[in-house]
């Protein structure tokens, strides 16, 4: 038998130099499965949601033109690309926001990590808007405004539900009752929306323009306004003869004509509007969260900051009130106040909108 010698060129019937490569190749193979595990990421499943700006009854459905934001999320997830399924330039990140150009169905994908895919279809609709009757769009409201300057807008439709927004800014939030306020910061050209009811079939729009203060005039929508009827002059009478005589009588010699009488003074060139309690309510609720200060009451009080104001019971001015309004109380000061009430006082004028005092009652809950 032979024996085996560390120093001899075989071992087991090999070349030791068989078993060097083969050791070699073990270990590297080692290494490289070690490698895979550490590194590797399993592909747990995609989460993928979608949210448009407007209410709508069926899932994944949106309209032209809607800002659809999409979100995805995956465990370990490191790098996400989107295709949207238009031919436009997808995005990256974990939300991506996006607008369809046109009608039909879209496979929008998602890539993570650049292996983990998943899709899901949107389907794109165009808009219905009502176009017949008087109440082809119930909006009431300026359609040119200044900026900084609060305007309220009011439904002629009425509905059981409402929801008002801007469509080109998410930043202006949503407003659920019959009239909504909205002060325009930026100029240029928005889109208001009512939605009534919550029932796609019944979105109306109307484009409002909004100018740099002391720019044109803005135009007043007078149709909410009831403005008096001009009263008819007068006929003046002719002379009748005197038949009792059989001769006509003379003209009368004409009298010194009376002094005119100096003609009213126009009103002023400032402009109020009038609103209602509810709107009043909605924008002081606005200071309160310090979208509004004083100064956005500037077309409704006809003293502007300085008005009259009782509030709770006590006589103040309406920058104190603001004051007062934006306080907040509590050990983490987080509590807001809350109006209770809102009551106003018209300037008797009638040719003036304006108020020359309201009546407030808030507290804290």
């Amino acid at each position: 038998m032979a024996s085996y010698s560390f120093y001899s060129r075989s071992f087991l019937g090999l070349d030791k130099r068989v078993w060097f490569a083969m050791g070699g190749t073990l270990l590297a193979a080692l290494l490289l499965l070690a490698f895979k595990v550490a590194t590797h990421v399993r592909c747990t499943g995609v989460n993928l949601s979608a949210k448009g700006t407007v209410p709508h009854s069926t899932t994944n459905v949106f309209y032209i033109n809607e800002n659809v934001k999409f979100t995805a999320s995956m465990t370990h997830a490191s790098e996400i690309n989107w295709n949207f399924g238009d031919q436009t330039p997808g995005a990256m990140g974990p939300t991506a926001e996006h607008k369809f150009a046109s009608e039909g169905t879209f496979l929008v994908t998602v890539e993570v990590n650049g292996k983990c895919r998943e899709s899901m279809r949107v389907q794109i609709r165009k808009m219905a808007v009502e176009t017949t009757g008087e109440t082809a769009n119930p909006i009431n409201g300026n359609t040119t405004l200044y900026a900084g300057t609060p305007e309220v807008f009011s439904s002629a439709k009425s509905g059981k539900a409402y929801v008002w927004y801007i469509e080109e800014d998410a930043s202006m939030g949503r407003k659920t009752d019959s009239a909504a306020a909205f002060t325009f910061n930026t100029t240029g050209d928005y889109t208001l929306v009512l939605q009534l009811d919550g029932d796609s079939n019944k979105i109306f729009r109307k484009t409002i323009t909004v100018l740099q203060p002391g720019s044109v005039t803005a135009k007043t929508d007078v149709s909410k306004f009831e403005l008096p009827e001009l009263p008819t002059p007068p006929v003046p009478k002719k002379p009748q003869p005197d038949m009792s005589s059989g001769k006509d009588n003379p003209p009368p010699t004409p009298g010194p004509s009376p002094d005119p009488k100096p003609a009213p003074p126009s009103p002023g060139g400032k402009k109020y509007i009038r609103v209602g309690d509810e709107a009043l309510k909605m924008m002081l609720n606005e200071v309160i969260d310090k979208k509004l200060d004083a100064n956005g009451f500037d077309q409704i009080l006809c003293n502007g900051a300085q008005s009259q104001v009782i509030a709770n019971g006590k006589f103040t001015t309406f920058t104190e009130l603001v004051k007062s309004l934006q306080v907040r109380r509590g050990l983490l000061k987080k509590i807001k106040a809350k109006i209770r009430s809102v009551k106003q006082v018209p300037d008797p004028d009638k040719e003036n909108k304006c108020l020359l005092s309201i009546k407030v009652d808030y507290d804290w809950d």
